[in-house]
């Protein structure tokens, strides 16, 4: 099977061929292998291979090709949504039991493999180079095109140096445009002589500087007896490793042979010609950015006396050997333990640099290496990088089984399956032994442990081996799978992880027991990572001992039953003491606060101590409760790692941070349902149609600076939260809360019957005043007007045993409604008045009924519309000064409460007594039968399938003269995006960088118009699948010309450049109108895609406007049915922003049941106004009215024909546009 990968068997080429960078790259040819989790990508170079292997669905997923996965039946519970996921993420499952994913981020890994296959003249395949140009052409920083140490980093020196070394060492010209704008960074940063250590020492392996610029790394070092306290094998596992053969490569001064491009490198990477650097003044010279651990005065007194004093003077050549020599075995004993794969892509491609100086290029060790530095390659669809390891195998295949469990989907037979495969891997990769030479290569017991990779890579860590052994014991005690780890096995665990508790504080580590102080800090050499030096303690990783302990214990209650109990005690007081004032715990290995505190938090759920009965808890739970977002969702960025104090991050609300929030608010028992709900309707919300969850911002973190991604956290997390909420008590009360929601909405869209149906359903579990007031309007719609009355009438007891004022006054208005579409005038009216007294403040109970106080002996009611209009009319919620327009348009500075309201009221009064003033004084519909204080009935049991009935009236108004029903408009296709488009933005002074993720937007179609406060997009596809036009109003003025877009196959890139510089407070801006001069400035296009956008919407809005019968005046006698009622002629009619469409002004107050919220007290006026004007004054006054926001009414067709009428609220108002 022919395909592309490094060719070992060449790597001895004296000159191999410089890759071919300008092909195009087929991602269909792309294939990951899994040979038990090693992992290696492999390009197809023909046909028939391509056919022999093809690509699989998690093969697609890593490159971001299509799935073409069916649409998943939507969710309507947390276990429906966790399920969901779950369908999606076992797709990906790698035929050996685990789950794979790019483990990217840093910014450093990949220069280090790419400078070893240069320096070892290892041949790089042509699909690599394009790849890795693909990669970082991405990853460069819009703004101004350099690299930072991570992916969502600033430019650096470091990042920048370091990647423009890579592009040209695969034959990127230099003065290709991508080159020339790093080029121009790395310059206004100072150039290449102000990288940090690690940078200056692969320009030296490379022979781009001298080994003079290089800070010190003495071998000698490891020959000091092991009680000084500052031995090398008191570092953490990951800087020894790393400085074992940087001391070698660099005692012996190796670099490569020079070639044209390290000739062209010296040139470009520097400010000054490169022969005139005096490279010894330069090896403390680092740029202020990338200075994030400044080396300390003890550190820089070693290196000079190194540099100046040992080196040149006293060094004598039998240490040096010995030390080479020693450091020599110690590299050999790290490949030996790791079958040459080693700790990470840091030390790998150091040792492979090694075994090369050292062994030659036919040489096992060599060749072995470059096999292995294969691993760490990933391919993804913006390119090819190197992960953090070679893999995350172990980690995330144990959170996937604890996810399961929490969702009690364990049993489920679709599942056993997916969760076999996952035991039988992860007893594959439990190590078995320990290292061979343990003592002398300073390495710590191993044998039953587990990595965070695969078995090769040969370390364990206290949270991997304590999660995997979750996982197992879970399988294998709870789920009834197979014994597959006999309990000696389970036992060897246990015994290893016992080894990780630190004896000072009683913390656990990861990688080791802790064997040095943190004074060993001052020697921290690396500059651009902090905490770097020795082990600490850590909350994640106690609390993974911790819980593991507690569930073995449960099972194996007799091994080292004190031993046990013992650690899980004081390791849960360490993670007390660990607690900072805010009640949070700081993340080492997650962002930051948010991850750290739900660990801690399982902690202490692990030994009984919950919010309920623990301060400790309650402080963890208050904290993450003041981050919570308006929309439900946590938000936290990798800032809060370097600075140690919390950041949102600019994105906004993120899932994997979410799940983090809620399980440890769950884990902690924490109660109260509304945050809960909230958080996990957030991550339902933002749940694809696939089962999905689309990747946001980095997770991870290392060494408090470089952050890196774990892209499997937003199902693993996800699932396990969602299943937290779906098994707990609180799962029942979201099913109803969400169905309230929905019902509610559903009524907001005025899809009556699903309005009912929901709310039905919520209403059986809990009677809320407000899900009934909702109702009772769902049921007017469905000409259900007993119920509906029923309905208000229980709405306003159950407000008034809350105490809920507003929702009185809410009740008595849908009673009025109900009474009056009943034709019970007197009691519509009665309601009325009830409502607007209530409203200004009169009790909800007054002594004397005043309904009762306007009817005769008799009981019929008195009330006539022209004293309901007086009282109205003085009432101050309608004073107004003289020709104050807006005020009277309901926009004026009146503040009493639900003013709004009390103007529907009053116009719905009109409305009633204008049918009521034509009936008999007699009239059975003029008797008032109802009261202040309702009857009380028991919540009906309603639902909207029942047949739809009218209600038999007990009066009618007499029916006007028929006419002819205008045809209605066609309907257009339409719809609301099902969830927002998701947005991530970045700025500086000059530009606003904002990516709109859109998955398959054509760019070939795509038309972007740039205004001056805002960006039209036609069309983009939204998360629902539909592809619409899109609009982004802008919070600032931007440069039309300047500004520019790309597309890729998973989003819009923008680049805005800001008209004045300057930081913006936030990305979006409310709507405006452009001005005049802005309008005619526009290009013709803007205009054509505004045209088409307001006819679209227009279309919409009238397929959804409703028709309901309306009453009109008349003296015909009553029925016992209610006709239905004949539409009189439209008016001449002018585009509208309403929801509902055109308004039919000569009908303005015969619709109130349609949308009672859109009446107002100043309908009469306007219908008189209107009626009496000429067509091109009615045209005026609605196309004056309605883009003025409603504050301006002209009656000048001339004046307004040809230009936008601008918004002018009074004094004191901030204006709000229509909805667009």
């Amino acid at each position: 099977m022919a395909s592309t990968g490094i060719d070992v068997s060449k790597a001895k080429s004296p000159a191999p061929k410089q890759p071919r960078i300008g092909s195009k790259i087929d991602q269909t040819r792309w294939r990951l292998k899994d040979d038990d989790s090693r992992h290696t990508w492999h390009y197809l170079a023909d046909d028939e291979s391509v056919e022999k292997w093809p690509q699989s669905y998690a093969d697609k997923y890593f490159l971001n090709m299509p799935l073409d996965l069916p649409t998943l039946p939507e969710p309507e519970t947390p276990l429906d949504s966790a399920r969901n996921g779950l369908e999606f993420f076992e797709k990906l499952q790698m035929p050996s039991g685990h789950w794979a994913c790019e483990y990217g981020g840093p910014m450093f890994l990949l220069p280090g493999i790419v400078i070893t296959w240069y320096a070892t003249k290892t041949p790089i395949p042509d699909a690599y180079a394009i790849e890795i140009k693909n990669y970082l052409s991405a990853r460069a920083n819009p703004e101004d095109g350099g690299w930072g140490l991570h992916i969502e980093g600033e430019s650096t020196v470091f990042g920048t140096t370091l990647n423009y070394i890579v592009l040209r060492l695969i034959g990127v010209d230099p003065e290709d445009p991508l080159m020339v704008k790093a080029r121009a960074t790395l310059h206004k940063l100072g150039g290449a002589l102000y990288s940090p250590h690690w940078g200056k020492f692969w320009m030296a392996v490379l022979g781009v500087v001298d080994w003079d610029i290089v800070n010190p790394v003495p071998p000698e070092l490891w020959l000091l007896p092991d009680w000084v306290p500052f031995a090398p094998w008191r570092w953490w596992i990951h800087i020894r490793q790393v400085f074992l053969p940087m001391g070698y490569l660099y005692s012996k001064r190796w670099h490569c042979e020079e070639t044209d491009i390290i000739r062209g490198l010296k040139e470009e990477l520097f400010t000054q010609h490169h022969s005139t650097i005096n490279w010894v003044n330069h090896r403390d010279s680092i740029s202020d950015i990338d200075n994030y651990h400044p080396k300390s005065w003890l550190l820089n007194t070693a290196n000079w006396f190194l540099a100046k004093v040992w080196n040149p003077y006293l060094r004598p050549n039998f240490i040096k050997e010995k030390a080479e020599a020693w450091v020599s075995e110690l590299v050999d004993m790290e490949d030996a333990n790791t079958d040459y794969a080693n700790l990470a892509p840091v030390n790998a491609p150091m040792n492979t640099l090694v075994c090369y100086a050292r062994d030659g290029p036919d040489a096992y060790s060599f060749k072995r290496h470059i096999e292995r530095l294969e691993e760490f390659v990933w391919v993804k669809d913006e390119g090819l990088l190197v992960n953090g390891t070679n893999g995350v195998q172990c980690w995330d295949t144990a959170f996937l089984i604890q996810a399961v469990f929490e969702a009690g989907l364990q049993d489920d037979k679709k599942w056993r399956p997916m969760l076999m495969k996952s035991l039988h891997y992860l007893e594959r990769q439990q190590i078995r032994e320990n290292c061979v030479d343990q003592e002398k290569c300073y390495r710590q017991p191993r044998k039953g442990g587990w990595p965070f990779s695969n078995k090769d890579q040969g370390y364990g860590v206290s949270d991997c081996i304590s999660e995997a052994l979750k996982g197992i014991i879970l399988l294998q005690k709870v789920g009834g799978f197979p014994q597959i780890l006999e309990d000696q096995r389970i036992f060897d665990a246990i015994d290893t992880l016992l080894l990780y508790q630190n004896d000072d504080t009683q913390g656990m580590s990861s990688y080791e027991k802790r064997r040095g102080g943190e004074y060993l800090e001052m020697l921290n050499a690396a500059e651009v990572f902090g905490r770097i030096m020795i082990e600490y303690d850590y909350p994640e990783c106690t609390t993974a001992c911790v819980t593991a302990m507690s569930l073995f214990n449960k099972h194996w209650p007799d091994y080292r039953t004190e031993e046990v109990r013992q650690l899980i005690d004081s390791a849960t007081a360490w993670i007390k003491t660990n607690q900072r004032p805010d009640g949070s715990w700081y993340g080492s290995w997650g962002i930051c606060f948010t991850y750290a505190t739900m660990f801690a938090l399982e902690s202490m759920a692990s030994i009984g101590e919950t919010y309920s009965n623990s301060k400790v808890s309650q402080r963890g739970c208050d904290f993450l409760l003041s981050k919570q977002r308006p929309d439900g969702g946590w938000s936290e960025s990798y800032r809060a790692c370097e600075t140690m104090e919390y950041h949102e991050h600019p994105t906004g609300s993120l899932v994997v941070q979410t799940a983090w929030a809620l399980i440890g608010l769950m884990e902690a028992e924490y109660s109260n349902l509304e945050p809960l709900r909230k958080g996990i309707q957030f991550i339902m919300d933002r749940q694809q149609p696939n089962g999905e969850w689309l990747q946001e911002a980095i997770e991870g973190v290392f060494n408090k600076s470089c952050m890196i991604s774990y892209p499997n956290y937003k199902f693993t997390f996800t699932i396990r939260a969602l299943g937290m909420f779906a098994r707990s008590s609180l799962a029942s009360a979201m099913s109803h809360l969400s169905q309230a929601q929905q019902g509610l909405a559903a009524a907001d869209a005025r899809k009556w019957d699903e309005a009912v149906d929901k709310l039905s359903a919520a209403l059986k579990v809990s009677i809320n005043p407000s899900w009934l007031i909702a109702r009772s309007k769902a049921l007017i719609g469905l000409r259900r007007f007993q119920e509906s009355l029923d309905d208000a009438d229980l709405a306003w007891h159950t407000a008034y045993d809350r105490n809920k004022r507003n929702l009185l006054a809410d009740a008595h208005y849908r009673r009025a409604v109900a009474y009056f579409r009943l034709k019970q005038y007197a009691n519509a009216d009665a309601c009325c008045v009830y409502s607007m007294r209530l409203i200004k403040g009169h009790p909800a109970v007054e002594k004397q009924d005043p309904a009762k106080l306007r009817t005769d002996d008799n009981g019929f009611y008195s009330v006539t519309l022209e004293e309901a209009k007086e009282e109205a009319q003085k009432d101050e919620i309608n004073s107004t000064k003289h020709g104050d327009m807006s005020m009277a348009l309901g926009g004026g500075a009146n503040k009493i409460a639900q003013a709004q309201e009390w103007r529907a009221a009053s116009t719905l009064r009109t409305q009633i007594l204008y049918a009521m003033d034509e009936l008999p004084s007699d009239d059975p519909a003029r008797k008032l039968t109802t009261s202040l204080k309702p009857q009380r009935k028991d919540v009906a049991d309603l639902s909207a399938a029942e047949k739809t009935k009218t209600e038999a009236p007990k009066t009618e108004a007499p029916k006007p003269a028929p006419v002819a029903t205008p045809k209605p408009a066609p309907a257009a296709a339409t719809g609301t995006p099902t969830a927002p488009l998701r947005l991530q933005e970045f700025q500086s002074n000059t530009t606003m960088s904002v990516s709109i993720f859109s998955k398959g937007v054509n760019k070939e179609k795509l038309q972007v118009h740039y205004l001056p406060s805002a960006v039209l997009l036609d069309a983009v596809i939204y998360p629902d699948g539909a592809e619409r036009p899109f609009r982004l109003d802008l919070w600032g003025e931007i440069d039309m010309e300047g500004s520019k877009h790309t597309v890729t196959p998973n989003k819009i890139e923008l680049s805005l450049k800001k008209k004045v510089p300057g930081k913006w407070a936030q990305l979006k801006g409310e709507a405006k109108e452009e001005s005049p001069d802005e309008a005619a400035a526009k290009q013709q296009a803007d205009l054509e895609f505004l045209k088409e956008a307001r006819k679209k919407a227009m279309q919409a809005a009238e397929e959804s406007s409703a028709s309901t019968a309306t009453e009109s005046k008349g003296k015909e006698k009553e029925t016992t049915t209610e006709p239905a009622q004949p539409a009189k002629p439209a008016g001449p009619s002018y585009p509208s922003s309403s929801k509902h469409g055109a308004k039919n002004w000569d009908n303005i107050g015969a619709d109130e049941d349609e949308d009672d919220n859109d009446s107002n007290d100043i309908n009469l006026f306007f219908k008189k106004l209107y009626k009496g004007a000429t067509p091109d004054q009615q045209r005026a006054m609605m196309k004056s009215f309605l883009e003025s926001n409603g504050t301006t009414l002209s009656t000048d067709w001339n004046d307004v024909k040809d230009r936008t009428v601008e918004t002018k609220p009074p004094a004191g108002v901030e204006a709000k546009p229509y909805p667009k």
